[in-house]
């Protein structure tokens, strides 16, 4: 019975960290630590950027994308660099009429995949930071340049955009939580990840991505925080994500790939634990326990719990009080979630409290997700929605 309780005990307290703990613990590092981070304002000269924009029958927004880069303001030196994964419709030949003739951009042709056609991007830019993009995102004009200002401090290797869809409620709620905990990780220390659509690293971080790499994004981030680097979320800027999922159905089938690339890239990195700080550590290791551990813990809690009142229904008050505990730390975390500590600059979209809605169905596909992981292969070639 002891041991039972011991286990019962374990379940509580990793539940109590993910759903709320992570969250006090950011609020209380940040409040004490706030004013520590300041670090002294030295001469910035813009860097030298490589833009790399992987495509693949782009065809539908090829034209907006390229009209969006061309009015970018960058008071650097910049090259573009469009990587075609060998189109199967009209997109190579609609870049080579709009991009050609243009002096800083360089056409390249790759085997399809985005980390093949981002490793021959890396192979032939020539600039010191190296910004990556997707074709489906739409970026401020003075994107550029305050991504490149967020590298002035020299502990920063990694810096991402602040990422909004553009036209679906239900993709916009799941992203304005998981972009909050992001600034919040990124103002008490380093952001957990930086997302697709557009981030920014030192070239000098990274030869090539590995080949079996699934999620670029994530691989990048965990990697610098590995080496000892910080990765920051940006909040001023604000990307929109036009290709977002219309229904559930393509909801679903969305985060679940994701949720299986997240699950490969935390897998790829438990080994490496040892070579994180400590700061950084606890940032991967609760990130790697939400997604990897929980779900099952999940379980094993409810079962003990059913089987505690079971066994002895005096034990119903114990049971029910730790479910009250937990309920009351979810509330603590949420009312921390949005505390003015950590207000986001405009433009963008108004905080707002957790979307239960949300929370059940993204925890519903990540235990999917989770559970069907190794029976589910994906590489960097998959289908996009729409």
């Amino acid at each position: 019975m002891f041991v039972l309780f011991v286990i019962y005990l374990f379940c509580i307290l990793l539940i109590w960290w993910s759903y709320s703990g992570y969250i006090i613990y950011l609020f209380t590092y940040y409040i004490l630590r706030r004013g520590s981070h300041n670090f002294p304002k030295q001469k910035f000269t813009y860097p030298f950027i490589s833009l790399l924009l992987p495509v693949y029958n782009e065809d539908k927004l090829i034209i907006k994308k390229l009209n969006n880069l061309k009015k970018l303001h960058y008071p650097g030196k910049l090259e573009v660099i469009i990587i075609d994964g060998g189109s199967a419709d009209n997109t190579f030949k609609l870049i080579k009429n709009r991009a050609a003739k243009l002096k800083n951009y360089k056409i390249l042709v790759s085997k399809k995949g985005k980390i093949q056609q981002l490793n021959l991007g890396l192979k032939k830019a020539k600039g010191k930071i190296i910004v990556v993009t997707d074709a489906d995102a739409i970026l401020p004009l003075n994107a550029l340049e305050i991504l490149a200002q967020g590298f002035k401090n020299s502990q920063t290797a990694v810096v991402g955009a602040y990422i909004m869809p553009k036209g679906s409620q239900l993709e916009r709620k799941y992203w304005q939580e998981q972009n909050q905990l992001r600034v919040i990780e990124s103002k008490v220390y380093s952001s957990s990840i930086v997302v697709a659509p557009c981030y920014a690293f030192r070239k000098t971080l990274i030869l090539k991505f590995p080949d079996d790499c699934v999620a670029d994004d994530i691989y990048i981030s965990f990697y610098a925080q590995s080496k000892d680097f910080l990765v920051k979320y940006d909040s001023q800027v604000l990307v929109y994500e036009t290709r977002v999922p219309k229904n559930i159905d393509e909801f679903f089938t969305h985060k679940f790939r994701k949720a299986n690339a997240m699950i490969t890239e935390l897998l790829r990195f438990v080994y490496l634990t040892n070579r994180f700080n400590i700061r950084s550590r606890i940032i991967y290791l609760s990130k790697f326990f939400q997604v990897i551990v929980l779900p099952w813990v999940l379980i094993l809690f409810l079962a003990i719990s059913v089987n505690l009142i079971i066994i002895n229904t005096s034990y119903r008050i114990a049971v029910g009080l730790v479910f009250l505990f937990l309920l009351i730390s979810v509330l603590v975390a949420t009312s921390l979630f949005n505390q003015k500590v950590f207000s986001i600059e405009k433009p963008i979209f108004p905080k707002q409290g957790i979307n239960l809605k949300i929370f059940f169905f993204t925890n519903f596909i990540l235990f999917f997700a989770i559970f069907s992981h190794f029976f589910y292969n994906q590489d960097s070639c998959y289908e996009k929605i729409n």
